[in-house]
């Protein structure tokens, strides 16, 4: 029985990761040593019974030889007990699907910095237009290239 806080896509993450496992005839001793977790934290995760945090995903990940969005693979159908999410922009306009978002964040990893700095100064101009807001103000706010 999953804890009342584990959605569904935490009980399938689990189910992925015991299915990988499996399928390389890989004991929970062998997957803990390689990923630097505990075999009873293994377990909890493959039953679902407590979630995986980003960092130990990644790990496993290493692990299991295998892409870290296989885990999630079977998601596409779910949603959440409170709802399906969606990335908005603040002010709430127009639902972004998260796949497209993360597409996004993927393309943009892999340009040279010239052109992720080129990139970012674009949208955040762009987020600024016609709100009053100048790009110099809003990189200020901004998280990671604020000051």
């Amino acid at each position: 029985m999953l804890d009342p806080s584990t959605k569904a896509v935490d009980a399938l993450v689990g189910r992925n990761i015991k299915d990988r496992r499996i399928n390389l005839g890989m004991t929970l001793e062998i997957l803990g040593r390689r990923a630097g977790i505990s075999l009873e934290e293994i377990e909890r995760y493959e039953a679902g019974k407590d979630r995986v945090s980003a960092s130990r995903l990644f790990s496993i990940s290493n692990a299991l030889d295998i892409d870290i969005r296989a885990f999630f693979k079977g998601a596409e159908g779910l949603q959440e007990a409170d709802g399906p999410h969606e990335f908005s922009r603040p002010h709430g306009s127009e639902p972004y699907d998260p796949r497209l978002i993360l597409t996004l964040i993927e393309s943009f990893q892999s340009l040279p910095l010239a052109q992720k700095d080129a990139l970012l100064a674009m949208v955040v101009a762009m987020a600024g237009a016609g709100e009053g807001q100048s790009e110099t103000n809003l990189i200020r706010r901004h998280p990671v290239i604020g000051t």
